[in-house]
């Protein structure tokens, strides 16, 4: 009986070596699930299509900025939803939309 637990021990570190989220693909489908679940299939929708960069540890997935009444006239530009998704293990490391600020005015001299 131990050795078939010692073959499981070691097929588990064999697929782990690298993280279960190996590809920015199956990052896209994680994100995906989350921004659905989180904010509804219609900001999915909106936040079409997404994209995965490769962090190293992590896959950043950004998607589209989805306009918002008040930000405009605000000087504020909504960025498109952002996800973390640890590679190792598929944990979400962060969720977070930026917001981008309008350039300072430069002073008088």
């Amino acid at each position: 009986m131990d050795t078939e637990k010692t073959k499981i021990s070691m097929h588990i570190h064999d697929c782990l070596s690298g993280g279960i989220v190996t590809s920015g693909e199956t990052a896209i489908k994680i994100a995906e699930a989350v921004i659905s679940g989180y904010y509804g299939d219609d900001k999915l929708k909106k936040s079409q299509p997404l994209v995965a960069v490769d962090k190293d540890e992590y896959w950043l997935i950004q998607g589209q900025a989805v306009e918002r009444a008040g930000f405009q006239e605000a000087g504020l530009t909504p960025g498109g939803i952002n996800i973390e998704i640890m590679k190792f293990d598929g944990r979400i490391r962060d969720l977070f939309e930026p917001l981008r600020l309008p350039p300072l005015p430069e002073e008088e001299k």
